[in-house]
């Protein structure tokens, strides 16, 4: 959790999946987008991916979300593909 003046404003969860390899999303409350508290949020990833040994980080972000790409393009992120399907 990511708190700013004593208040919840995002989360984030970061894995590492193998060979270096880490897949993260940040969730930032509805109140606080638009602020730059993505950004924020995403060197703290950074910094906790480094110490968990990650070289490569991967969003997890749907297409549709415009604004999270933005944040994430700002980020110096590059576009990489992945589809998924629901079975049930």
């Amino acid at each position: 959790m990511v708190f700013q003046n004593d208040s919840e404003v995002a989360i984030f969860s970061l894995s590492k999946i193998d060979g270096g390899v880490g897949s993260f999303g940040i969730i930032v409350k509805a109140e606080y987008r638009g602020r730059g508290m993505g950004l924020e949020v995403m060197k703290m990833v950074e910094k906790e991916a480094k110490k968990m040994g990650i070289r490569t980080l991967r969003a997890d972000v749907y297409i549709d979300n415009k604004a999270s790409l933005r944040m994430l393009e700002k980020a110096n992120f590059r576009p990489f593909v992945w589809l998924e399907k629901n079975l049930y």
